[in-house]
């Protein structure tokens, strides 16, 4: 090969990847930004590489560079198969002249080792210049100039891009473009320093190249711009777009990871608070692309950002070290190098033992810096109590008996200094208390202290190896020493760590009686520390006996306490016990908003290790095994179990090992997990003669037997879960039992083992409904089933596919449908929690009607048609007064019938017409789904059906069901409604009996309130909603007119107590974070606007459930005021709900956001056909539906305009 320039050697070493330094590489992008002649050289260096790979002429590891290095990019594959098939093409055209030709070769060979580039030799060929090749040549000619001198409108664009920013980077993360530039880092807001004509460049460019250049890399590019631009949202878009196309781009994972990071840390400048999942997510796409591609600086830096946002700064130090070994000299090395210059120190410093913080608040004390010295105190709280104060106590006794009398006084002055700035700063008698009395104590007395001091000093040790009777003997003596000293604060204290040992044993029955006693006592005392102990342990008490409600309602107390004495400590030990009271509850992302408050209280402080770090890193990593973040739950349960072991307590390391084992079974990593579970067994056996133990070993078990029945070694995995039954047994603590009887159902039932399944389906169902009815909560409670649903589908396929009986399968299947709705139907409910966050208080489980007491009360003339929809099958039944019909099973699964409606929603709404051929074929699939294999126990077409469906189905429109034998949507043959369960259909349709009868209708009619744009700014007005509000006024005699102003929470809430018909047309808001706080928007209250907003112009959800309406039909004409969301079990949660459970029996309501002209059109028709025709509500939305479908306007004939009002509730003769 001919000697090379510097230049181009350095750009060939670039090319495949062998610059030694991350500052080489720099500099060769820089130039390649500046410096056209620069670029084209490398273009045709490019080209030579390709063209010495086709020929053999690399070195072996020039050629493993090649295909490493040089071939990740796409576009140079591209160039290589291009220049391949251009090759063979080349060798064919020149086969008549072989012989002549490779004469020319041998002899050029011989003058020189290097050959031309291939596209010299091709216009060199001798054929390629005859005549006849003529437009061949054209062909190739433009092929060899697209491919050797064309610079797509991508690569311009991102060339644009980069110069843009190379004075500053906008964002900390590093993207795969950019090249280095400081980071703008002010506290006036200033923006980066941007070249705005390459921006605009960029722009056009990347803009133009997704419209021209369609696919993976201009997709790319635009993101990369966006990102620059901090438009994070739509650079994810772009990202998602382009790893669709190509899902093994280890750059795109990269970016998208930066993307993700970025974002999150935007909104935590903003908002307040930060997304553990949004790093998480982040986290795995960097970690995606470093499996890809290991040499991907970028990624390894991002990802180290991330770890540290994450509050995981071990991993992050671990990055840090990582990234430096290979790139030690760039400028981007600098900035590593700061991080883990910082991460290190912040370590060092929070690494401070006892004594010094003891000597810092006597330092403190003596030069009274009330401040520094409260500060020391806050922070040195635990289960054990006040450290500076135990170290003060025992130091003083120490000096005492030692007749250091001097030094003890000083000791002595620094508590009464403790207790007199606990006092002032939180109201807490606790040490002032103890200040006083030892201040009191004569010298005989304090000999006898210190004694009870030494056992309280020794129990502690014992509680730490997890020895909770020893410990407990311990506590006990040094409590009647206290006691017969005198010193009831101290014997409180010990007091309440003797429940403590309990509590963890566990021994509900003599753990509960001591808080009971000692929330008492601390209140009245005013020991305001020691009573959130008691109340959080009272928690612990409560989750133990499954009583959800009351321990979340007593960890609450607990953190608004901890936080008003500012314990830093106890506050994330209470956020962490919330959390884990709502993921037992099945509501994840409530836990996870709890962890992230504890987590980020004290991210990046490297504090020294306690428990309450353990159960915070160890609760995190539950949380996200159950959102299926395998890798993310593994790094933080590493950190807890490293925490554990410093901390050398086995209970909590044979936890961490145990969950560990578990986490890896996530990952199908079995012998590991298997090794891991036997380590917390190993640990646990260490101790089996004591409660602690048989806990340890109650819990290990039953994680071994999940992951025997993971790896389908069922027989074991049974012996597992029967061991765990056994150990909690034998401690008379049913905590985990419902677990370890689901899990042996499951194994049955994989065995085929129909009679053991039978058994176990007999014990796993009531323990679910005691679960259950201990949730009063409707939210929880809803969370929980809506997890567990899967139990009650395995019971009634079982009783369906297993036993046969059809009948068994759909009384399972009603058992599950909307008890609480139900409950509150039945028992009424009332608003509870706070203003920010209301919760409806349930009373215990009614049950749903059995099937012949549901026949018994069916209506004439209609049928119900109950869905189940199980994982690989879907049930129909049909009841009605006479009959009871189940339909041949469908095969179809969960996940198959779930991407059908979700295609059919996204055609709808769609709202085009190119879509409309293929909405009413999938229309048409449904049907034969859906409605076909029930469709021959349908009466007449004079027949209600009542559709009561399951999960998905939930948000599908029956009405728009297409026949494709008749070529007829099924509301043109049949009226139609829904009702969340049979049970409540049937009572809503005795509340309707209660309410019929001839009368003269009052109808209130609300249309287009003159809402607050400033507050709703995203809304516009509804002058068609006014249209229809005073339309439908015109066919009742009786009626109240509020429209613009007039429509007031006050006014309209005077009205529903008088009103039979309500009519709302309106704007409805749906609050993703709790259904409870949707709200209709209504006009302001005169002089609201300094009030509070939740009376500043909204009517919530949370206000209608404790209304008393006297209404029989409700119409909420606005955007999805019929779901929200689903919950398995329960159903649609949405506007109608309250209504519904405000014994209202029949709601009118939409599927997904609707068009305000059509609407208006439907509901004149509907109010129209019911008052003129006569007809009962079903029939009068039927026809307005229909004559909307069959109407002039071929625009509304869409199912999008008609289809998504729907009738909700019991059937009515009006």
């Amino acid at each position: 090969m001919a000697l090379q320039s510097d230049d181009q050697r350095a750009i060939r070493q670039y090319l495949l990847g062998e610059l030694s330094t991350e500052d080489q590489r720099q500099q060769v992008e820089e130039r390649l930004i500046t410096d056209g002649e620069f670029f084209q050289e490398l273009e045709i260096s490019e080209y030579e590489l390709i063209d010495e790979y086709l020929n053999n002429a690399l070195t072996l590891d020039e050629r493993s560079h090649f295909e490493s290095y040089f071939l990740s990019a796409t576009e140079r594959q591209s160039k290589l198969s291009f220049s391949s098939a251009l090759k063979t093409y080349v060798a064919r055209a020149n086969v008549e002249d072989e012989d002549e030709t490779e004469e020319e070769e041998r002899s050029s060979q011989r003058q020189k080792n290097y050959q031309p580039p291939l596209w010299t030799r091709l216009l060199a060929s001798p054929y390629l210049r005859t005549a006849a090749a003529f437009p061949v040549l054209i062909v190739l000619g433009l092929g060899i100039w697209r491919v050797f001198f064309y610079q797509s409108e991508t690569q311009r664009g991102l060339i644009a891009l980069e110069r843009a920013y190379r004075q500053e980077r906008p964002i900390e993360a590093r993207t795969s473009v950019l090249p280095y530039a400081p980071l703008l880092e002010t506290r006036g807001g200033t923006q980066a320093k941007v070249d705005e004509t390459s921006r605009h460049l960029a722009e056009s460019l990347l803009l133009d190249a997704v419209r021209s250049e369609p696919g993976p890399a201009s997709r790319h590019a635009l993101g990369l711009l966006y990102l620059s631009e901090k438009k994070f949202d739509e650079a994810i878009h772009e990202f998602e777009e382009a790893l669709k196309a190509d899902p093994q781009n280890a750059r795109i994972h990269s970016d998208m990871g930066a993307a993700l990071l970025e974002r999150e840390i935007a909104r935590a400048n903003v908002e307040g608070g930060r997304s553990l999942e949004e790093f998480a997510e982040s986290c795995d796409h960097l970690s995606k692309a470093l499996e890809l591609d290991p040499s991907l600086l970028e990624a390894l830096f991002n990802r180290a950002l991330c770890y540290e946002r994450s509050g995981l700064p071990p991993q992050a130090e671990d990055d840090w070290r990582k990234y430096l070994e290979r790139d030690p000299n760039s400028p981007w090395a600098d900035e590593a190098r700061q991080h883990l210059r910082r991460l290190e120190q912040e370590r060092s410093s929070a690494s401070q033992n006892e004594e010094q913080m003891l000597q810092d608040f006597l330092v403190a004390s003596q030069t009274r810096d009330d401040d520094r010295a409260w500060q020391i105190v806050s922070h040195s709280n635990s289960s054990a109590g006040n450290l500076i104060t135990n170290k003060i106590l025992d130091s003083y006794l120490d000096l005492e008996a030692q007749g250091q009398h001097d030094a003890a006084r000083g000791k002595l002055q620094a508590l009464v200094y403790a207790g007199r700035l606990t006092v002032e700063r939180t109201g807490d008698r606790y040490t002032s208390d103890l200040a006083k009395f030892y201040n009191s104590a004569s010298t005989a007395r304090l000999s006898s202290l210190a004694q009870a001091r030494s056992q309280i000093n020794k129990a502690y040790e014992l509680f730490t190896q997890s020895r909770y009777d020893e410990a407990i003997a311990s506590y006990t003596a040094a409590k009647q020493i206290f006691d017969q000293a005198g010193d009831t604060s101290e014997a409180i204290f010990a007091r309440y760590r003797i429940g403590h040992c309990y509590v963890l044993e566990p021994d509900t029955e003599r753990s509960q009686p001591i808080f009971d006693e000692l929330t008492s006592t601390c209140k009245n005392r005013e020991y305001r520390w020691l009573l959130a102990q008691c109340l959080y342990e009272s928690a612990q008490i409560q989750a133990g006996l499954n009583e959800y409600s009351k321990a979340i309602d007593y960890s609450a107390q607990a953190l608004k306490l901890l936080e008003q004495i500012d314990d830093t400590a106890g506050i994330v030990k209470s956020l962490v016990q919330l959390a884990d009271e709502y993921r037992s509850l099945n509501d994840v992302n409530r836990s996870m908003i709890f962890l992230q408050r504890g987590l980020f209280s004290i991210i990046n402080c490297h504090p020294e290790p306690t428990q309450s770090c353990w159960e915070l890193y160890f609760a995190i990593a539950l949380d996200f095994n159950l959102l299926r973040r395998y890798t993310t739950a593994l790094e933080y349960q590493k950190e807890a179990l490293q925490l554990a072991l410093a901390l050398n307590k086995p209970l909590l390391i044979s936890r961490s090992y145990g969950y560990l084992g578990s986490f890896y079974g996530s990952l199908k990593n079995y012998d590991e997990a298997i090794r891991n579970i036997e380590l917390a067994l190993d640990i646990a056996k260490s101790l089996s003669g004591q409660p602690s133990g048989l806990d340890m070993m109650g819990n290990t078990s039953l994680q071994l037997g999940e992951i025997y029945r993971q790896t389908g070694d069922y027989s074991k995995a049974l012996d597992a879960y029967n061991q765990s039954i056994n150990y909690y047994d034998g401690l008379n603590f049913k905590y985990f039992f419902y677990a370890a009887h689901k899990g042996k159902l499951l194994c049955y039932k994989a065995l085929g083992d129909g009679a053991a399944t039978e058994e176990e389906i007999k014990t796993v169902l009531p323990l679910f409904d005691q679960y259950r009815s201990k949730i009063t909560d409707e939210s929880q409670r809803n969370s929980f089933f809506d997890a567990e649903q899967s139990i009650y589908d395995l019971a009634i396929d079982f009783a369906d596919y297993g036993k046969q009986n059809s009948q068994l399968a759909f009384e399972y299947s009603e058992e599950s449908r909307a008890r609480s709705l139900l409950d509150i139907m039945r028992q009424g409910t009332h608003v509870v929690g706070q203003e920010f966050d209301p919760e409806l208080g349930l009373s215990s489980g009614s049950k749903p009607l059995t099937l012949s007491q549901l026949q018994e009360q069916m209506p004439d003339r209609v049928q119900i048609i109950q869905y189940a929809v199980l994982e690989n099958r879907l049930l129909i039944w049909v009841i009605s007064k006479g009959k009871f019909q189940s339909a041949q099973p469908v095969e179809i699964s969960a996940e198959v019938l779930n991407e059908k409606i979700q295609k059919y929603l996204s055609l709808i709404k769609s709202r085009s017409e190119s879509g409309s051929e293929e909405a009413r074929q999938v229309s048409g699939e449904l049907h034969d789904i859906l409605i076909k294999p029930v469709e021959s126990f349908f009466d007449s077409n004079d027949e209600m059906l009542c559709i009561v469906p399951d999960k998905i189905l939930n948000y599908l429109p029956f009405s728009a069901l297409l026949s494709k034998s008749s070529g007829r949507y099924l509301v043109q043959d049949y009226p139609l409604q829904l009702s969340p369960s049979s049970s409540v259909f049937i009572e809503c349709s005795n509340i309707a009996d209660s309410k019929a009868g001839a009368r003269d209708e009052r109808l209130l009619s609300v249309g287009s309130p003159s809402f607050n744009h400033a507050s709703f700014p995203t809304l516009s007005d509804l002058p068609e909603a006014s249209r229809e509000a005073r339309a439908i006024t015109t066919f009742y005699r009786s009626s109240r007119l509020l429209l613009g102003a007039a429509a007031r929470v006050r006014e309209i809430r005077s009205e529903i107590e008088t009103s039979d018909v309500l009519h709302f047309a309106l704007h409805y808001v749906v609050n993703e974070r709790s259904a409870m706080l949707s709200e209709m928007v209504l006009a302001e209250e005169p002089g609201d606007h300094a009030r509070h907003e939740t009376s500043d112009g909204s009517l919530r959800a949370s206000e209608i459930y404790e209304m008393k309406p006297i209404a029989r039909l409700v119409i909420l004409s606005a955007c999805q005021t019929g779901i929200e969301r689903q919950y398995s079990g329960e159903g649609a949660i949405g506007l109608a709900r309250p209504f519904i459970a405000a014994r209202v029996p029949l709601v009118v309501a939409s599927l997904w956001p609707v068009d305000s002209g059509s609407t208006a059109d439907l509901m004149i028709a509907f109010h129209k056909h019911r008052k003129q025709d006569g007809v009962i509500t079903a029939k009068a939305l039927q026809r307005a539906q229909m004559e909307m479908l069959q109407g002039e306007d071929e625009h509304y004939r869409q199912p999008y305009y008609w289809a998504s009002f729907f009738a909700i509730g019991g059937h009515t003769e009006y």
